[in-house]
Order: structure tokens, then C-alpha cells, then sequence
């Protein structure tokens, strides 16, 4: 729907308004439109792992480019669509393999500072962020180590969230 008004050129200004209460928004997930998988000490995730198996990914394709969200110029043009479609809110997920690469260890710096970039973006733009923690793409070596089966991951995701 959102392609399809963007491509119309359709705008909610003339349309009936919704109760106060609505939020209109739109929604992306950290592996399907950041790309840059390997920019940034950024991690491998269990889908990078996946697509890399023959077979597994049409044209064996994968999320490298993306819609290349990660690249902060490309973003801000996304953001002017969703201003002009009249959203309030950008549900975004943050990869926990580009904040903790291998899912534990060391936090990069690099993973923190693009996404608090990403966050003074959307609002100064006048758009709320609502971030998820996890959107199905598990850093591979905690995958390896059990992945959600493996009691510890409980930990892992605590230090992950704080």
C-alpha cells in the first residue's frame, strides 16, 4: 500500500482525517532494507548464513544491498516520502548483529552511533521511532551455540537490550 501511494504520488492531505488516536505509520526490519552487511564490524546473522547455501535464496540473493537503508543519505530521502505521506511513526528494527557482532562480546561503536543517528533523524523530521529489539535475524554464532533453544541466550539478550 505504502509503494503504491508513493508511486500514485497520493498524499493523506485531502483524505478524511482519523480519530486522534491513530497512529499512521510505516515499518522496516534491519536485514531487509539496511544492507551493508558487512560495514561497520557488523555481524553475520543467521539469514546471511542461510542465503549463502546454494539453493536457499532465489538467485542466490541476499541482503548486501538491500534497499541500501543503512546509507544515512538514503535514508533522509526516505524520510521526506514518509513526511509527505503524512506518517507520525517508523517502526525500525535494530540489528543486534551490528550492535554485539558475534551476539556477546564487545559492543561496536560503530552499530551504536548509526543508530542514534537514525533516531535524531526520525525525530527532528517529526517522526516517532518505535524500535524492535528483534526482528528474526539472530546473530549466526549465537545460533551455532543453540540459538533460542540455549537457555544463556536469555542473558545474552538482556545485555543486547540494555
Amino acid at each position: 500500500m505504502l509503494c503504491a501511494l508513493i508511486v500514485c504520488g497520493v498524499g493523506l492531505a485531502g483524505a478524511a482525517q482519523p480519530e486522534s488516536s491513530f497512529v499512521f505509520g510505516t515499518a522496516s526490519s534491519a536485514w531487509q532494507f539496511e544492507g551493508a552487511t558487512e560495514a561497520d564490524g557488523r555481524g553475520e546473522t543467521i539469514w546471511d548464513a542461510f542465503c549463502r547455501t546454494p539453493g536457499k535464496c532465489f538467485n542466490n540473493r541476499s541482503a548486501d544491498v538491500a534497499v541500501d537503508q543503512y546509507n544515512l543519505s538514503r535514508f533522509e530521502g526516505d524520510i521526506r516520502r514518509m513526511q509527505a505521506l503524512g506518517t507520525t511513526a517508523y517502526r525500525l528494527s535494530l540489528a543486534w548483529s551490528r550492535i554485539l557482532p558475534k551476539g556477546t562480546g564487545a559492543i561496536e561503536p560503530r552499530g551504536i552511533s548509526h543508530y542514534q543517528s537514525v533516531l535524531a533523524m526520525l525525530k527532528a523530521a517529526g517522526i516517532d521511532p518505535w524500535v524492535t529489539l528483534f526482528h528474526f535475524d539472530l546473530p549466526e554464532e549465537l545460533e551455532l551455540a543453540g540459538g533460542w533453544l540455549n537457555r544463556s541466550i536469555v542473558d545474552h539478550f538482556k545485555i543486547y537490550a540494555k
